[in-house]
């Protein structure tokens, strides 16, 4: 038997890691919410944060339909807006509204139990040894997307 690539270890327990946490996160999140949904809130509940439709494509590195699709269900929820670009007829921008706001909190604040036992079996002090290395990683990353 042939000793694993660490690198392809690595990343498979990244991927295998964060299928079981969107599993735990999505049970948890309000309503209809679903973790893609959280993830623009996120994304948007930076102040004075209007992007285009094609920018959270590209922030979220998916195709710009799928984003569409996300939007189209936010706005149903009543959780953004989407407006006419103001500088560019043919583009839309996004904002958060004041019910995705308070959605986004309510969201946050069902995170912390969902991983109680997790943080119970390995410490917090495990979370912020690895974060640095993690951070490092996912920096190196988005600045040489392809």
């Amino acid at each position: 038997m042939s000793q694993q690539d660490p690198v392809f270890e690595f990343f498979r327990s990244i991927n295998i890691i964060q299928s079981l946490s969107q599993a735990r996160v999505e049970q948890a999140l309000p309503g209809e919410m679903l973790l893609s949904h959280f993830g623009v809130l996120n994304h948007l509940s930076v102040p004075d944060r209007e992007p285009t439709p094609a920018e959270l494509a590209d922030s979220f590195q998916v195709k710009r339909p799928s984003m569409t699709n996300t939007i189209n269900k936010l706005e149903r929820m009543g959780f953004v807006r989407v407006r006419p670009d103001p500088t560019d007829g043919r583009s839309k921008r996004v904002s958060i509204t004041t019910a995705g706001v308070k959605a986004h909190l309510a969201a946050r604040n069902a995170m912390p139990p969902v991983f109680r036992d997790l943080v119970d079996e390995f410490g917090v002090e495990a979370f912020v040894a690895l974060l640095p290395q993690l951070q490092a990683i996912k920096q190196f990353l988005d600045t040489h997307r392809k």
